[in-house]
């Protein structure tokens, strides 16, 4: 029946469980509508392609992003601290 309010028997997956979804899983399926926008959205739960062709959740993506940037902010103020100026002295 069209328009038919019957409840759903099928479980949802759980997309807060899922982090990583290789290539291979998704690239000749019905996802691979994601390669066109660069991410799709699972269940409301955005996916997004990482630079490995993995389809990474956002908020995943986003920490490891944040935490690649904090090391090096902390390799650029150690590099700072060991630097001397023109005259041979220490900054």
């Amino acid at each position: 029946m069209i328009g038919s309010k019957q409840p759903r028997t099928e479980k949802m997956v759980d997309t807060s469980k899922i982090e990583r979804i290789p290539p291979e899983h998704w690239r000749n399926d019905h996802l691979s509508i994601a390669k066109f926008y660069g991410g799709i959205r699972i269940h409301g739960t955005m996916y997004l392609i990482d630079e490995n062709g993995w389809l990474v959740r956002e908020d995943i993506l986003k920490k490891e992003k944040d935490e690649a940037s904090k090391e090096r902010k902390e390799k650029i103020k150690e590099s700072k601290k060991n630097q001397y100026n023109l005259f041979g002295e220490e900054t």
